[in-house]
């Protein structure tokens, strides 16, 4: 037992270094995977508390960033508040003015209503009149403008065609009242029909329209009779009575067979110089102004006595063989047989008739509305 015992322990002896290594070889593996793992977990706690530290930036700069935006938008906030403010308050202010203007139109509005009422009333009360004082008061103003016509103007048609008018609307009263009134005006028109007619404007116009004229007439020049004429100037008449024409022509003979007359070819001149020329034309201008300044005045006297002397200026210092001179002296002498004098009616008969009418007519008006308020 003892030997067998002893075999025992040597074995366990020589077995113990052995465990002891593999323990020891055990015990070193785990302090390596100890020490790893240790180092892997401060390696991702150091990670970790960096990962936390980044996320805590970020975080501070997201809150930075919040409260800078958050301040922006209480700014523009309040920006936008004062704005709608302003706008409220210019809305409010022009909404007080368009009252103020609608107040305004509407008292406007009120007193053009109550100048309406107004007009309708005193409209109604003339629409109340007959409508005879319409057309009397329309025939006693075309008779007024009638004779301001006549007299202002010296219009005799437009006078006579207000008078006609004026007679129309006393017609269309078909009031017997008014005959005499109307007899007065067909006095007036028969009246007017007597004046005369030639129109003053039309002779003045046609004097100023010969003033230039003056220039194209012909001056007369020297005229020499030929040999034929002379001859026949120097014929004896069989008639007794003709002695003296006869005795003229038988010196007149016997003078040419003594004297001896030259002859040239040249030119024959005017026996008026430029200027006297010059000066006659100038003396025809001033008739022919003095007649047309005297026909607008109604100056019959000085309008004959200037056609009068331009008809001599003719006669004596012009051609009477040309043309242009016989039409214009015919036309100088239609003038001269023109009467340009007027006699108009010192006051139409019809007017005060008229006007009496329309004042008693007013008068009756007036005092039936007296009475009727009484």
């Amino acid at each position: 037992m003892s030997e067998q015992s002893d075999k025992n322990d040597l074995d366990i002896s020589t077995e113990s270094p052995v465990l002891n290594t593999e323990s020891n070889q055990a015990s070193s593996k785990k302090t390596g995977a100890l020490w790893f793992f240790t180092i892997v977990n401060l390696l991702f706690m150091c990670a970790m508390v960096a990962a936390a530290y980044w996320v805590y930036l970020q975080w501070q700069n997201m809150q930075s960033q919040k409260t800078d935006n958050t301040e922006t938008y209480i700014t523009q906030i309040q920006q936008l508040q004062s704005q709608v403010d302003s706008v409220r308050l210019a809305g409010a202010n022009r909404e007080q003015s368009i009252q103020s203007n609608l107040n305004n139109l509407v008292e406007e509005l009120l007193e053009n209503q109550q100048d309406i009422d107004l007009l309708e009333s005193k409209l109604a009360d003339i629409s109340g009149r007959r409508p005879a004082d319409w057309l009397l008061a329309e025939a006693d103003y075309l008779v007024r403008m009638a004779g301001r016509k006549l007299w202002l103007e010296n219009d005799v048609r437009t006078a006579m065609m207000m008078l006609k008018s004026a007679d129309t609307r006393l017609e269309d009263l078909a009031d017997p009242s008014l005959f005499p009134v109307r007899k007065l005006i067909a006095q007036d028109i028969q009246t007017l029909h007597q004046v005369n007619p030639v129109s003053n404007s039309s002779i003045a116009l046609a004097l100023s329209g010969m003033i230039p004229q003056v220039e194209q007439l012909a001056i007369a020049t020297l005229q020499i009779p030929t040999r034929e004429q002379a001859q026949q100037t120097t014929e004896l008449s069989e008639n007794v009575s003709d002695w003296r024409s006869n005795l003229s022509k038988t010196w007149q003979a016997i003078r040419d067979d003594f004297i001896s007359v030259s002859r040239t070819e040249q030119a024959i001149e005017p026996y008026l110089s430029d200027k006297q020329q010059w000066l006659v034309k100038e003396q025809l201008k001033y008739a022919l102004t003095q007649a047309q300044g005297a026909v607008l005045d109604d100056n019959e006297t000085l309008f004959k006595a200037s056609l009068q002397q331009a008809t001599a200026l003719i006669i004596e210092y012009y051609d009477l063989s040309s043309v242009s001179v016989d039409q214009f002296s015919a036309a100088l002498q239609q003038l001269s047989a023109t009467s340009i004098a007027k006699n108009f009616p010192s006051r139409l008969a019809s007017q005060d008739a008229l006007s009496d009418i329309i004042e008693s007519r007013v008068e009756n008006v007036f005092s039936n509305k007296q009475a009727g308020e009484l």
